[in-house]
């Protein structure tokens, strides 16, 4: 069995990144700090210009070991301790380097190895078609878009990850039928799937 995991708001706490720093960069930019945090798209998260929002962008935190969630990890590496014959992915939208840095601390600071990386920072296929293609049994991610395909289909499953400091998918996680809200509730969410 081959277990995939997004980056932002899986692996990395980037919600809590946005908040921690976004109200500091507004103010550095001269700029109200008001920002939505239950929107997932830059433009309705900012309601601000593409250009300023690309110089927020650029000032903030998208790979750094502060923002790495060691309960998403000290969960997998538990689960991948039970269960040695499954394989570990990242699946995400980043880029293929901000996603190698991310996964390089896991391993060098949680003694985590990811087995495969697929990246499709371009979005040109969706996250059902990079699972189907690679194999990928389980997808854990925290965005409806990227979740909803994978409800008509019996093989590859998502899995909706809408821990506590992620705002943009609460309604949506009220109907989905697989959503993990604590990371101490991994195995229980996969031996229910399996």
């Amino acid at each position: 069995m081959k277990l995939g995991f997004d980056i932002d708001d899986v692996l990395y706490k980037t919600s809590v990144m946005i908040e921690h720093e976004v109200p500091n960069i507004m103010h550095s930019m001269n700029l109200r700090p008001e920002f939505d945090m239950s929107a997932y798209e830059w433009e309705d998260m900012f309601k601000l210009p593409m250009h300023v929002i690309k110089q927020i962008l650029n000032q903030m935190s998208f790979d750094t070991l502060e923002y790495v969630d060691p309960l998403a990890v000290r969960a997998i590496k538990q689960y991948k301790q039970i269960h040695p014959d499954i394989q570990l992915a990242i699946v995400t939208k980043r880029n293929r380097t901000s996603t190698e840095i991310i996964a390089k601390y896991i391993e060098d600071y949680f003694y985590l190895n990811f087995d495969e990386i697929y990246t499709d920072a371009g979005g040109e296929i969706s996250k059902l078609e990079v699972c189907k293609r690679n194999q990928v049994d389980i997808l854990f991610d925290d965005h409806q878009r990227n979740v909803m395909p994978f409800i008509k289909v019996s093989n590859p499953l998502a899995v909706l990850v809408s821990t506590p400091a992620v705002k943009h998918n609460k309604r949506f996680a009220e109907t989905y039928p697989h959503v993990l809200t604590d990371w101490s509730d991994l195995h229980t969410i996969l031996d229910n799937l399996v």
